[in-house]
């Protein structure tokens, strides 16, 4: 499965506190294989790993199913440039 996230000019998205599962009720954790990063110093998190503009995140889904409704849930975190952070935002899509 490829997720495509893509930030507003002026926005970014943190990669640590990004996570994906699969079937949320079990909590299925999925490592993503993430793009290369921005180094950024937050003021809030200190030194972390951001993205700006459009990235492509490919998830292995070894455990969805072939038949029936299959539900990605993605936990993510961004913030506005020099400006306001965003609470924790939690997004399920259903394929």
């Amino acid at each position: 499965l490829l997720v495509r996230f893509t930030m507003p000019e002026g926005y970014y998205l943190y990669r640590d506190r990004t996570q994906f599962s699969l079937d949320p009720a079990k909590d299925t954790q999925i490592s993503p294989e993430w793009p290369a990063a921005v180094a950024h110093h937050d003021e809030h998190f200190g030194p972390v790993a951001v993205y700006y503009g459009e990235i492509d995140v490919p998830l292995a889904l070894a455990e969805a199913s072939a038949e029936g409704e299959n539900v990605l849930e993605v936990k993510l975190q961004g913030c506005k440039e020099d400006s306001v952070c965003y609470p924790p935002m939690r997004r399920r899509i259903a394929f």
